[in-house]
């Protein structure tokens, strides 16, 4: 394995913004999946509260995301170490695109869920979203399955993105995750 060099040692750090809405998503991300794995255990009394704060939540979600890709277009990410090989550029940039797919597609199928279930999705009570097509009852169970699944992908993903960032810290001693910690300085 090849040492780091200087500098890698010394990165560009993210925009300050850009290490807010990282964070701030990341937090909401790793609660929603969470809360939506123990949904079904939320006692009866409290159940539409509980759905309506995950699906309020969700669009939130969806949101930030529009803005994060927005921002991302104003500022882009810092260039990445120059000794990273090849593989490890077009992996790390494949598993970005692909969490801002998930993310995106994430709250989409639950607003679609929520559709076909003939049930509204409001934003914490401001307003109500219109529906994502028709109510079908017979895509009830496809699409708590695609919403379901998607989860699942999401955490494996975040897990193998907190993963890579702990191994650059610890293994490969670089500034990768450093230039992401909100230490705000830019």
């Amino acid at each position: 394995m090849k040492q780091p060099t200087t500098s890698t040692l010394t990165l560009e750090q993210y925009h300050a913004f850009s290490k807010l809405l990282h964070w701030l998503m990341a937090i909401l991300m790793i609660a929603m999946l969470a809360f939506g794995l123990l949904l079904g255990e939320v006692p009866q009394a409290w159940r539409g509260f509980a759905y309506g704060l995950h699906k309020s939540t969700g669009i939130l979600i969806l949101m930030l995301v529009a803005v994060r890709i927005l921002w991302r277009l104003v500022k882009p990410a810092p260039a990445m170490p120059a000794d990273f090989s090849t593989l490890v550029k077009y992996g790390a940039h494949g598993a970005h695109l692909t969490l801002y797919a998930l993310m995106i597609l994430m709250p989409l199928s639950g607003w679609w869920m929520s559709t076909v279930a003939g049930r509204s999705v409001e934003f914490y009570g401001l307003f109500t979203l219109p529906p994502l097509g028709d109510v079908d009852p017979e895509y009830k169970d496809y699409s708590k399955a695609v919403h379901t699944w998607i989860g699942y992908a999401l955490i494996a993903l975040i897990s193998l993105h907190a993963g890579a960032a702990l191994w650059h810290h610890f293994i490969r001693k670089d500034a990768t995750l450093r230039r992401m910690l909100p230490h705000f300085n830019k």
